[in-house]
């Protein structure tokens, strides 16, 4: 028998098999994000009704893809700090800059999307940022992939909407996505009708395209996967973490009407041995009596006067 197919090689082997599968199993899901892109990019939304952004995407969750364009209504309150130019936008044949201020959805601390208030060939020229609260009407649209670097991070200027760039400029978090102000459909911004109305037409070409990107991406995870034998793993967030497989098998739900919350079991699984379920935790009040008279020797006729005085809540 070869030697690689002793038993003492056997968990190895199954190690790479498994390795394998899940590198497979990431360029299938890049695979996959290509023929979402390409099916989202023949439908035009700009036109469509307006939504609300909270129904179209959270904070922490990825772009949709199918939403590129979508007209998105968005309230909360500007963060004039965060105000950023971006380069290398055209205008009728003129290079100029966007300029982008986010705006918090909700309070001033909440989560904030960048919104493009327009075009402007002087960055000088350009208005100051709105403040307080704000309302707009914008199209989505995926943050920038044009491999761009910021070469001067001590500057307001950036070559690229991309959220790596933009969150070197605000002390919060920002959704994955942007906005472009639809000037007709969109409230009064203050400053916004001293710039030309920036519209799609302005957005960088992307490199080699986002759907091949993601193609190219797929082939290279199953090639890496398959030549170094590495352990990968998609990155979920909360919202995702719960529908994962592996997760619901180890991390099974103790659901909230048992235990007054929803909770995770202890992480650390033991052969041949099952750990207790905890209880929930005992409402206030819930064991008062039985400390009282079983621990402290209370009588009735005595917690009696104690809850009739109020000592007792």
């Amino acid at each position: 028998m070869l030697a690689v197919l002793a038993p003492r090689y056997w968990g190895a082997h199954l190690l790479a098999l498994v390795l394998m599968a899940a590198a497979a199993g990431l360029g299938w899901w890049q695979y996959d994000s290509y023929q979402t892109r390409r099916a989202a990019e023949a439908v035009d939304l700009t036109q469509a009704e307006p939504l609300a952004l909270t129904s179209v995407m959270g904070p922490d969750d990825p772009y949709p893809g199918d939403r590129v364009g979508q007209p998105v209504t968005v309230e909360g309150t500007w963060v004039p700090t965060g105000t950023v130019l971006v380069s290398g936008r055209e205008h009728e044949g003129e290079d100029g800059f966007w300029l982008v201020t986010p705006l918090a959805v909700g309070g001033a601390e909440d989560p904030a999307l960048p919104v493009v208030l327009g075009w402007t060939a002087d960055p000088d020229a350009a208005p100051a940022p709105p403040r307080g609260a704000g309302e707009v009407v914008g199209w989505l649209q995926p943050t920038d992939g044009t491999g761009e670097t910021d070469t001067d991070r001590t500057d307001d200027v950036i070559p690229q909407v991309r959220t790596a760039d933009l969150i070197q400029h605000v002390e919060q978090d920002l959704y994955g996505a942007y906005a472009v102000l639809d000037h007709d459909r969109s409230p009064v911004v203050p400053g916004a009708d001293a710039l030309e109305p920036a519209d799609l037409e302005q957005l960088p070409p992307p490199a080699g395209g986002t759907g091949l990107r993601n193609l190219l991406y797929a082939l290279e995870w199953i090639v890496f996967g398959g030549e170094f034998n590495t352990p990968i793993a998609p990155v979920n967030t909360p919202k995702t973490i719960v529908d994962d497989p592996q997760f619901r098998h180890r991390f099974p739900w103790y659901p909230a009407a048992a235990h007054g919350a929803d909770m995770l079991p202890f992480p650390v699984r033991f052969l041949g041995e099952e750990l207790p379920v905890p209880e929930k935790a005992p409402e206030v009040g819930q064991h008062t009596e039985g400390v009282l008279s079983e621990i402290l020797g209370y009588d009735a006729e005595q917690i009696a006067r104690l809850r009739e005085s109020g000592a007792l809540g």
